[in-house]
């Protein structure tokens, strides 16, 4: 048999047989005979296929990527059928509906972010027909889209090996954990860096090149403002690397146009005290706080053993390996470990110990794979990622299919979707409001801003945001309870809920309006309560309070 009659062969076994089979073995003996036989295969073709596969460059893209892509669906779907991973995407949804009312970002509506990425938004918002669940699917191209550019970027000085999949393939594999399974800003800002990364790898650098790259690092922050870390690594590569300091010049002013050209909108509206407060004033206070501790990231590493051992491995020999040929040459200070520890500061500086704050660790660490330097060091890589892999498709194939195939009746079991239809079927025609202190999802579906400025539920409760809001005039003191006091026509609110596995009581405001508000009724919202796909993460304090006023 030639070695190309192999290569197709193995690939057949691999992407057509053995997944159908993985979801489908259920007895340990079995999973683990198959894991063996898929890395034995794949140990195979690593060596059989080396040749023909990279004399053809198309064939190699186009194999690659096709992999990413099924890994990417198969990975990013497996929750799809819980509404809610977490809390912070629906407020983003809420948000961003401003921008398409024909309104500027923090107008009307306000959210930690930068603007850039309410525009971002709106657009996907827009592209997918303004259905939640297509929304998410959309981001899931996102994610492939950065496994593309880190591709792309690695595969300029490793043409001939398989570095750039495998350094994808670690990508996808970080983030196919619940934790990063959702439509962060995070993977927006990872859009514009990775493709400054692209634009670095570049043989011949030009003032216009770093002017553009400039350009593309100040995008990222304003979409999230923790991402200006990254803007050292690249003054040290061009101050160090590149060693030309006449190129700091058109850097420095890609860097600035774009905020120049956000703050001269903002004053020409007359909102530069909230632009000002979003990058400085609630920012500063935040990383004074100084809550994120070694302990915490030790917990982060140990889920992840405790998610896939052959993944966690991987994590710990790119780093040991990487580190390693680092002390050899005594030369700890290069652009790439200069990331890993901006990646790692953010987490710090976040000082809220979220795990999301890491998702720039999970994309610089496949960079450093090109860098280790023994060849068998990166073939042990490259079959645990193989193995990691085979297990995350064992887990999660056969939901993610599931999910995907009935994504019609997965949307209209979502709770708070069939909560939305409930709500305006008490109304003769859209003019109502709603205030939404928990639950906000709703007001996406109903298509409606939230009759508070605030709009994440725990932004109301957090000093360090409503303070700033109060002395600049955007929201009241005792802000709640003077909302409630306006009357909306809806009231959703939610104040106890479990913090540290305690029951506790979120405000000082009473969420019973029906105590002190004859004009309103409680819908009975029991069955939408008790629907497990609520929420990913569940709590079984947190209940959905709902309440209608009574037209008179």
């Amino acid at each position: 048999m030639t070695k190309k009659k192999k290569l197709f062969l193995l690939a057949f076994i691999q992407i057509i047989l053995l997944p159908f089979v993985l979801y489908k073995v259920e007895i340990y003996r079995e999973a683990t005979l198959t894991l063996f036989i898929i890395v034995g295969l794949s140990f195979f073709q690593l060596k059989e296929a080396n040749d023909f596969y990279f004399a053809r460059p198309p064939l190699r893209k186009a194999y690659s990527f096709i992999l990413l892509f099924i890994i990417t669906i198969l990975t990013q779907n497996y929750d799809l059928n819980y509404e809610i991973i977490t809390w912070d995407v629906p407020s983003y949804l809420v948000t961003s509906q401003q921008v398409m009312n024909g309104e500027i970002p923090f107008s009307s509506q306000w959210e930690s972010k930068g603007p850039l990425f309410f525009y971002l938004y709106s657009l996907f918002n827009i592209l997918s027909g303004k259905n939640y669940i297509f929304f998410r699917l959309i981001n899931d191209l996102i994610i492939f889209l950065i496994s593309i550019l880190i591709f792309l970027s690695i595969e300029k000085s490793n043409k001939k090996s398989w570095v750039p999949f495998f350094s994808s393939l670690l990508f996808i594999l970080f983030v196919s954990k619940v934790w990063y399974v959702s439509e962060l800003s995070e993977i927006y800002c990872l859009i514009f860096i990775g493709f400054a990364l692209l634009a670095k790898n570049k043989i011949n650098i030009s003032s216009k090149n770093i002017f553009f790259i400039g350009l593309l690092l100040s995008l990222s922050t304003l979409v999230n403002q923790g991402s200006v870390v990254f803007v050292v690594s690249f003054y040290f590569w061009i101050l160090f690397e590149l060693k030309n300091r006449k190129l700091f010049l058109p850097f420095s002013f890609g860097l600035a146009l774009p905020h120049i050209i956000f703050l001269v909108i903002y004053f020409m509206n007359n909102l530069l005290d909230i632009y000002i407060l979003n990058y400085i004033t609630i920012p500063l206070s935040y990383t004074g706080e100084s809550l994120s501790t070694f302990y915490e990231l030790r917990v982060w590493l140990r889920e992840y053993y405790a998610y896939n051992y052959f993944l966690y491995l991987s994590f710990i020999l790119v780093g040991f390996y990487y580190f390693s040929s680092l002390f050899k040459e005594k030369n700890f200070l290069n652009f790439n470990s200069i990331n890993i520890f901006l990646s790692i500061l953010i987490y710090f500086l976040g000082s809220h110990n979220y795990y999301h704050h890491l998702y720039y660790l999970l994309f610089f660490i496949p960079f450093l794979i090109p860098e280790i330097k023994g060849k068998n060091h990166k073939v042990l890589i490259f079959l645990c990622l193989i193995a990691a892999s085979s297990i995350v498709l064992i887990e999660k194939t056969e939901k993610s299919l599931d999910n995907l195939i009935n994504i019609d009746s997965v949307y209209k079991e979502y709770p708070l979707y069939q909560l939305s239809n409930e709500i305006d079927s008490y109304f003769t025609d859209d003019d109502y409001t709603i205030l939404a202190l928990d639950y906000v999802l709703i007001l996406h579906y109903l298509d409606k801003e939230n009759f508070s400025y605030i709009v994440h539920p725990t932004n109301h409760f957090d000093e360090l945001v409503y303070k700033p809001l109060e002395k600049i005039g955007k929201i009241k003191i005792n802000n709640i309870e003077y909302l409630i006091g306006k009357e909306p026509d809806v009231i959703l609110c939610n104040n106890k809920m479990t913090v540290r596995g305690v029951e506790t009581v979120i405000g000082s405001y009473n969420c019973n309006i029906t105590e002190y508000k004859n004009n309103y009724l409680q819908l009975d919202t029991s069955k939408y309560n008790d629907n497990m796909n609520r929420d990913r993460y569940r709590d079984n304090i947190k209940t959905m309070n709902v309440f209608i006023k009574i037209k008179k």
